[in-house]
């Protein structure tokens, strides 16, 4: 299993708290894993800045409030702030 999994700062559950979103800086993957349907979703390589958008034009959302902050920061570093 890859170490980007160990570290819970790399993850969050989306807000339809059904998909957990993830991203790895080191190598510049993205993993969107569906939990009802057991399905990867993975995209590599791929900036963070991208990765984001990609998300948010297949519709996802992060939940409301500082995990998401967090999630951003720990993902994006820099990149993050201007979303």
């Amino acid at each position: 299993m890859p170490s980007v999994f160990s570290n819970g700062l790399n993850s969050i559950l989306a807000a339809d708290r059904e998909t957990i979103l993830t991203y790895d800086p080191e190598t510049r993957s993205g993993f969107v894993y569906a939990i009802r349907r057991e399905f990867w979703s993975i995209s590599a390589p791929i900036e963070f800045s991208e990765f984001y958008a990609l998300l948010l034009h297949a519709g996802y959302e992060l939940p409301p409030g500082e995990d998401a902050q967090r999630w951003l920061r720990a993902c994006g570093g820099s990149a993050a702030r201007a979303h």
